[in-house]
C-alpha cells in the first residue's frame, strides 16, 4: 500500500521503482528505468510510456493483444506438433474442444489434470492466451498460414493433397 492507503502507485513509487531499475547491473533491466525516469519527468501522456518503453505499435494496434496473439499462435503450433494433425484436422479438434469441454474450462486458473500430455492441453492456453478478448477456436485456414508463416509449409504436417492446397503449395 502507498502512504495514502490506496493499492496503487503513486508518482514518488514510480520514481523508486525507476531508480531501482536504473541501479541493477543488468542493461536491459537499466534500459527501462531509463526510460521510466524519462517518461517521469517529461509529463508526458500516458501512452508516452509505451513509447518510451518500445511496446507501442501503429495506430490502430495495441501491444497487449499482439502479445497476447503471440502467446496464443505458439500454443496452437505447439498443438499442431504435438498432435501431427493437419491444419484441417487440428481446426476440427479445436471445434470439438470449444464446443465440449471449453465451457467447464474456461474458468480455470490451471490447466485441467486430465489435458496434460494432450494436444488439448495446448489448445485450453491458446484460449487462455487472452484474457481481455473471448477465445475462438481458428479455422483450418488460419491454422495453415500461421504452420506456413512458421515452418514455409514444408514441415510433413500435411498428409493430403487438400490440406497442402490450404497451405498454397503445388
Amino acid at each position: 500500500m502507498n502512504p495514502r492507503g490506496q493499492n496503487r502507485p503513486t508518482p514518488a513509487l514510480a520514481e523508486r521503482a525507476a531508480d531501482l531499475l536504473r541501479a541493477q547491473a543488468d542493461p536491459e533491466l537499466r534500459m527501462i528505468g531509463d526510460a521510466l525516469a524519462e517518461w517521469l519527468a517529461a509529463d508526458a501522456p500516458p501512452e508516452a510510456l509505451e513509447v518510451a518503453l518500445g511496446v507501442a505499435h501503429a495506430p490502430g494496434t495495441n501491444w497487449r493483444r499482439e502479445r497476447a496473439r503471440s502467446r496464443r499462435n505458439g500454443h496452437v503450433l505447439a498443438a499442431a506438433e504435438a498432435s501431427g494433425d493437419t491444419p484441417r484436422q487440428l481446426a476440427a479438434r479445436w471445434r470439438r474442444y470449444a464446443s465440449t469441454a471449453w465451457p467447464r474450462h474456461r474458468n480455470l486458473d490451471e490447466v485441467p489434470s486430465s489435458l496434460i500430455g494432450k494436444p488439448e492441453a495446448h489448445l485450453w492456453f491458446a484460449m487462455k492466451a487472452d484474457p481481455a478478448h473471448d477465445p475462438v477456436a481458428l479455422s483450418d485456414r488460419q491454422i495453415a498460414r500461421l504452420v506456413k508463416a512458421h515452418v514455409g509449409g514444408n514441415a510433413g504436417l500435411f498428409a493430403t493433397k487438400a490440406d497442402s492446397d490450404i497451405m498454397g503449395n503445388e
